[in-house]
């Protein structure tokens, strides 16, 4: 679950294939995908941590190594990490509201009933993942690329779920794309309304 600006803590189980024993230090590198540049931060002991801001709709990468007595480094395993685009920066038609909650995306969703309601947002990346509510009364969700009709998205489910994930496109390539979500007024079987909630898009951009 996304909660904002991400804590990384190095931790010998996540790189390190020495003998614990001989561990004297562990290191976090992290830096912006495709950027020259990175950050590096030491730590004496695993329990370690640093804390970056995150831009909004970038992917960054960090690893964490060990190093012992004569500064050999143990081989670092990579990870990524996309900060989601939170919702209250789409840009909108009419009819959308601001919905506060702790249990979502940088403290809220915004959401809609209004059939043909529109939220758009840009964003580069490969990999594209809508987060949104759904419940026992959400509705159906149209998600466009440009003019093109991606997939129908069904939000409903028996009770309600925050921050659910819907993979919506992916690419070989990372330009800037536009993305639409369109409110349809209409619902599953089972759903009791027609209302949708948008919480965030997620564009990663990991290296193949």
């Amino acid at each position: 679950r996304w909660t904002g600006p991400t804590p990384i803590r190095t931790a010998s189980g996540l790189a390190s294939t020495q003998d614990t024993s001989s561990i004297t230090s562990y290191g976090l590198t992290f830096g912006l995908v495709g950027a020259s540049k990175n950050t590096y931060a030491a730590s004496p002991t695993a329990a370690g941590s640093k804390v970056f801001a995150g831009q909004p709709g970038k992917t960054y990468y960090y690893y964490a190594a060990t190093f012992d007595a004569a500064d050999d480094e143990s081989t670092p395993v990579v990870r990524y990490l996309a900060v989601p685009i939170d919702s209250s920066t789409f840009r909108y038609s009419r009819g959308w509201l601001r919905n506060a909650s702790t249990s979502e995306y940088a403290g809220g969703s915004v959401t809609a009933v209004r059939p043909g309601a529109i939220a758009q947002t840009s964003a580069a990346g490969t990999n594209y993942t809508l987060l949104a509510r759904t419940g026992p009364a959400e509705g159906m969700l149209a998600v466009y690329l440009g003019a093109h009709l991606l997939t129908t998205l069904d939000l409903y489910s028996p009770t309600t779920q925050h921050q659910v994930a819907f993979p919506i496109y992916t690419a070989h390539t990372a330009p800037n794309r536009t993305f639409t979500f369109k409110v349809m007024g209409k619902h599953a079987v089972g759903s009791t309304g027609a209302r949708v909630y948008l919480d965030a898009l997620v564009a990663s951009n990991v290296p193949e």
